[in-house]
């Protein structure tokens, strides 16, 4: 059975929460198109605040049956449904951009800003959901090709489009919102999304796009086909998991931490210090990482999963401000637990999952 290229993604941004659903399962790999079916959602939970789901006054589904629990049900309702054959009519100007197939999420919502953004194969879609329907339109406010670090790197997935997105997240580093991509290459990309929205309104007012007016303050790539994503908010860190079964940590220099709030001093290096030129940003490898202060960018490679990585998560709470626990689940069902300042395991749990004919025994 084909699965398609489902993606889905869950934010909560400012007066409502919302997911996000590309789908292109009309069509098998081979076609290498997409239906492009937008469904937005609309959540109503009392953690929200919200008695009824944004967009309606009658939630269509309830989930995570409350009985026995300490915790209300979760409503759900569609804010709007975009059909692929409605955004890209047949005889229409506009050709469906391909989406890359068997890939984490490809779309992402802005806390901060109207901004929603769709991964179609090497390229960013920015788009600006109107309100109240939360519709988009078939042409994006603002497109752009990630950029790479080399040329000539390898593809995993599909060797004809080396660089196309794996994951996309959109979270907090420090005070900043970013947009984070991970590549089939191996290459990971990092954006402002302060950034994009200035280039949204400098695109509108001169109607032309330049490079600079785009340009991610971080790029790096990490061996092979990356996957996972994690960040930090607090510790100012950048996790990635990829086919090497490695994770890496890019630890940003950060300033003496105050002892009250445990938070990040005003001197740390901003975002706008790094977006000159990211491939010159110098990155100190190290085995053993600096949770409370740190002069320079630091590198750490935690090696251990027997099996590729897709999936790896902070504790981003105050129960852990300095980012010393990552979780890390491989495809064998394996899941670790990390201490990154000191590189080291701290819990191991293992289950034995069957893929196909394959079966995995876990890690002991």
């Amino acid at each position: 059975m084909y699965c398609g290229s489902a993606t889905t993604r869950i934010d909560k941004i400012p007066n409502r929460t919302l997911s996000v659903i590309l789908s292109d399962a009309e069509h098998s790999p081979s076609e290498h198109v997409a239906s492009n079916s937008i469904e937005l959602l609309s959540f109503s939970n009392s953690i929200f605040g919200r008695n009824e789901p944004f967009g309606t006054s009658q939630p269509l589904v309830d989930i995570m049956d409350d009985k026995g629990r300490g915790f209300a049900a979760l409503s759900i309702a569609p804010c709007s449904h975009l059909a692929g054959k409605k955004r890209f009519p047949k005889n229409g100007d506009l050709e469906p951009p391909p989406v890359a197939q068997y890939r984490n999420n490809l779309t992402a919502l802005s806390q901060c800003h109207n901004l929603l953004f769709l991964a179609y194969t090497d390229t960013i879609q920015v788009y600006q959901p109107q309100f109240p329907t939360q519709l988009i339109s078939s042409k994006p406010q603002l497109e752009f090709r990630l950029p790479t670090t080399q040329h000539g790197l390898a593809g995993y997935i599909d060797p004809g489009h080396p660089h196309a997105v794996n994951h996309l997240v959109v979270g907090d580093l420090g005070e900043e919102e970013i947009l984070l991509a991970t590549c089939d290459d191996g290459d990971v990309v990092a954006y402002s999304t302060r950034h994009i929205l200035n280039a949204i309104e400098v695109e509108q007012e001169i109607e032309l796009l330049l490079f600079e007016h785009v340009r991610p303050f971080f790029k790096r790539n990490v061996g092979m086909s990356a996957w996972g994503l994690a960040l930090h908010k607090a510790a100012r860190l950048i996790a990635i998991s990829s086919n090497t079964k490695q994770i890496v940590v890019f630890a940003f220099a950060i300033g003496q931490r105050s002892s009250s709030d445990g938070l990040n001093s005003p001197a740390d290096v901003s975002i706008d210090d790094l977006d000159t030129d990211p491939g010159s940003v110098d990155w100190e490898r190290v085995a053993t990482g600096s949770p409370d202060f740190r002069s320079r960018n630091q590198e750490i490679v935690l090696k251990g999963h027997s099996h590729n990585i897709p999936s790896i998560a902070f504790c981003n709470t105050k129960d852990d401000p300095t980012g010393r626990y990552l979780a890390s689940t491989d495809i064998s069902g394996s899941t670790y637990v990390w201490d990154i300042w000191k590189g080291a395991i701290l819990i191991k749990a293992s289950e034995r999952f069957k893929i196909g004919n394959s079966s995995f025994p876990g890690c002991e």
